[in-house]
């Protein structure tokens, strides 16, 4: 009786206000359940592209124009191609997103403290946040290195085949190519990183309030 007493002096207010609690907690979800997708994609397109790497030593019996080994790097290309516009759009633009949401939650759990529940202010006390989109990036940084030694493996196999002396160099190109993608993808990461972005924003508006 008493939990039917308190939902019933809950004003108009009170219950739009929870409504848009609500619906920021749906869209964080939405993003969560995307980003979910993205992944599963990602692991289910590189299993593919080695399924087909495996059947590319048969093409010889389709007596095609060029060399299998051109089609096993030819098809970890495209793969790495699919995996970077996997990685865009669940790290740019699906946690744009879920940035958006929390510091939609952080805004109105600090206008109605003791109306609403503190969840995205125990978060970010817990500094969940910090660092969180450069490891969620590793995930496609190391799919990318294994399409990446692929690939040299590949060129190295050919030349040292056609008796050609630069396959010596591969591996050393390859030394240099894999922590210049962590370098690369770990500056993008930051740069991008939407938490930091709209955590600056809010701190302009605040000091602008402030004046």
């Amino acid at each position: 009786m008493e939990k039917k007493n308190k939902i019933q002096e809950l004003s108009e207010s009170d219950l739009l206000i929870y409504g848009a609690y609500a619906k920021v907690a749906y869209s964080l979800q939405c993003s969560n359940l995307a980003q979910l997708t993205y992944k599963g994609a990602s692991i289910t397109w590189i299993i593919a592209t080695y399924i087909g790497i495996g059947y590319s030593p048969s093409s010889d019996e389709i007596d095609l124009p060029f060399n299998p080994l051109f089609a096993v790097s030819g098809i970890c290309l495209a793969s790495l191609l699919v995996l970077c516009s996997l990685w865009y759009r669940d790290l740019i633009v699906e946690e744009k997103k879920i940035a958006v949401a929390v510091h939609q939650g952080l805004a109105l759990e600090k206008t109605h403290p003791t109306l609403l529940p503190q969840v995205y202010h125990s978060v970010v006390k817990m500094n969940y946040l910090l660092g969180y989109v450069s490891k969620k990036s590793l995930f496609y940084i190391s799919f990318a290195t294994i399409l990446l030694i692929t690939v040299c493996a590949d060129v190295t196999s050919y030349l040292f085949i056609r008796n050609c002396k630069l396959w010596e160099i591969i591996p050393f190109i390859l030394i240099i190519i894999i922590p210049s993608l962590f370098f690369i993808a770990n500056w993008m990461t930051k740069k991008t990183d939407p938490y930091q972005i709209l955590k600056k924003s809010h701190e302009k508006k605040d000091k602008h309030g402030n004046r």
